[in-house]
């Protein structure tokens, strides 16, 4: 306004301030258009109005523009939805949950606000892919929306649900069935029942907890995660609903749904009490209905007294399970038909192994290890050789290849290192049948004696324990041989790796093999024979690589080891580590998925068979 002119005069039109029409009242007659489909440039705004309901009409049409368009806008550049996911939402929309709830196959009256908001799942699926947590915990699943979404995040992750509706597990189920994602489901367990009953029979640590469930119990979930150590070192806790449609902070007066009330009082005090507990601390995110990350604080990880490898560890703690890329079929570095190895060793933590044996020299690329270890938690546990310790001319290239497995495993702090003597065709042909097999002449075996020796020598200068691994199909294999070797080589230098599934198949009983040496006994290899395949074997006088290929390893638990007599006296004469899990596999096929996915599968079900064992003891 020009100096000196009258504020008080009439000055005509605010000229910048008004929209292309005072109303939109106005605008529809100027346009002689229908009032829903006026151009937006037409309306007032927040700064462009002429008279009081303008000014109103445009406050209301800028904040709708602003709010109502935000989260339709982050979700529709948020391109994180994989083929699960997306199966899982497709089908719960076109679920017909009244008519669900009307003929009662469900528990409670369902619908699709019950479930993850999409953009809050695809930001689990973030979170999870940066912390590659080999744990997640939810607790309330319904749909499995957020639960996939997690999975998908980190081909890692094993995720157990909490929920208490049998008709969702099912419907889980049977759509990622039909959506061809059974991958996830090897990965995915549902416990039912209500979450307070269930957390209780849970066991071992979570690297992430997903909350989302009833909401007066928010409380008592947490304080059951902290009371039962569930929450591994470094874990985090993400709760949803924490703002819950903003009854935590807002007025009473203000209660659009009052019977909701109780629901957010009850998330009003479980926020003030994370708030205010000392040994936690949150971030609280407005992202849809809110959600908070909450972990420990640094000063209270310190504070947890340190557990004793022998004491105090509690359920089936101490036995730790590590698998082997042979699983795989994986003998040789080099072998055309191996998979991957990184899918491999990603495959082992989706198991459930916390480590991992170094394998063939070569396979495992030591530039990426570190990492991959690191991302996925696993230990490195032990290396090995499997070579023709027998022939003179073998002995400096085994020799090398020894110096470099244990540059390896002493870099990444593996404990162990173990000699398998390669098959040869004599052996081969004869496995399993020790009176029809022949023996090893003294001179060579002499020979082969001193080649371990001087093996063992190298090992132990890198601080490394070294084993003997007597193997079906070679020149260490029957009790008899078994026995000479560990009375020919130093107890002080070579250790005895009892492997239970070639001791079986060489007519041994694993069980008194290890009450009988196990002071030389460290660390195990863990395999099973099927009776059925061996009984053919001997029949039919397969050889050993017949019997791999038939089938003679099988899912422990499934065959002639008496497994619950050996973790018995493992337990009893405080054995305390590591064991690797093992199951023999003839990888060429052509089959990829097959290649990888039937070892991984069999993994699963052999280390939940001896995690429950060592539970239960």
């Amino acid at each position: 306004m020009p100096q000196g002119q009258d504020t008080s005069s009439y000055t005509g039109r605010f000229d910048g301030t008004h929209s292309k029409h005072a109303s939109p009242a106005m605008a529809a007659m100027a346009e002689s258009a229908n009032p829903n489909e006026i151009n937006v440039g037409m309306l007032p705004t927040s700064t462009k109005w002429s008279v009081l309901s303008s000014r109103m009409e445009g406050l209301v049409a800028e904040l709708s523009e602003m709010v109502s368009k935000q989260d339709a806008y982050c979700i529709s550049h948020s391109r994180a939805e994989g083929k699960a996911m997306r199966a899982v939402r497709e089908k719960m929309l076109s679920t017909p949950w009244a008519d669900e709830w009307d003929q009662r196959r469900c528990m409670f009256s369902y619908g699709e606000e019950m479930s993850t908001d999409p953009l809050e799942a695809v930001l689990l699926k973030q979170l999870v892919f940066m912390a590659k947590p080999r744990r997640v915990l939810e607790i309330g699943m319904f749909v499995g929306y957020g639960a996939v979404a997690m999975l998908e995040g980190s081909p890692a992750a094993r995720v157990v649900s909490l929920e208490i509706d049998p008709y969702l597990k099912e419907w889980l189920g049977s759509c990622l069935s039909d959506a061809g994602c059974t991958d996830l489901m090897q990965r995915h367990e549902v416990l039912l029942g209500p979450a307070l009953e269930s957390l209780p029979k849970l066991t071992g640590e979570f690297d992430m907890v997903f909350v989302d469930a009833n909401k007066a119990e928010y409380k008592a979930y947490v304080e059951g995660i902290l009371a039962r150590g569930f929450l591994a070192a470094g874990g985090v806790i993400i709760c949803d609903n924490i703002l819950y449609n903003g009854y935590p902070y807002m007025h009473s007066h203000f209660d659009a749904q009052p019977a909701r009330r109780h629901f957010g009082d009850a998330v009003r005090d479980f926020n003030q009490w994370v708030t205010d507990h000392p040994d936690l601390e949150q971030v609280m995110l407005p992202v849809r209905d809110g959600i908070s990350i909450i972990r420990r604080t640094e000063d209270s990880l310190q504070a947890q007294p340190e557990v004793s490898a022998k004491e105090g560890i509690s359920g089936g703690e101490w036995l730790k399970l590590s698998g082997h890329p042979c699983s795989w079929g994986v003998d040789y570095a080099d072998h055309p038909s191996n998979p991957a190895w990184d899918k491999v060793i990603s495959l082992m933590s989706v198991a459930g192994y916390t480590g991992t044996d170094l394998g063939p020299v070569g396979y495992y690329d030591t530039e990426r290890l570190g990492s991959m270890l690191n991302g996925l938690k696993l230990d490195l546990v032990a290396g090995n050789i499997f070579e023709k310790l027998h022939e003179p001319d073998q002995l400096q290239a085994i020799i090398e290849k020894t110096k470099t497995s244990c540059t390896t495993l002493k870099k990444f702090g593996a404990k162990f290192f173990v000699i398998v003597p390669h098959t040869v065709p004599e052996k081969e042909a004869t496995a399993g049948r020790s009176q029809d097999a022949p023996r090893l002449p003294d001179e060579k075996w002499d020979y082969m004696m001193s080649a371990i020796r001087e093996v063992a020598k190298v090992v132990k200068s890198q601080g490394i324990c070294c084993m003997l691994h007597p193997h079906a199909g070679s020149w260490i294999e029957y009790e008899d041989e078994m026995e000479r070797a560990l009375k020919d080589l130093p107890a002080d230098l070579v250790s005895l790796c009892l492997d239970t599934g070639h001791c079986t198949y060489a007519g041994m009983d694993p069980v008194e093999k290890f009450k009988k040496h196990v002071a030389r006994i460290p660390y195990m290899q863990l395999k099973d024979i099927d009776p059925v395949v061996l009984k053919r074997m001997q029949d039919i006088k397969g050889s050993f690589w017949d019997g791999v290929t038939g089938g003679i390893f099988c899912v422990l638990g499934k065959g002639k080891v008496d497994y619950p007599a050996l973790l018995r006296a493992m337990k009893a004469s405080g054995f305390s580590g590591y064991a690797t899990i093992e199951q023999d596999f003839d990888n060429k096929i052509d089959d990829e998925e097959k290649k990888l996915m039937y070892p991984a599968t069999c993994s699963m079900q052999s280390v939940k068979y001896l995690r429950d064992l060592a539970s239960a003891m």
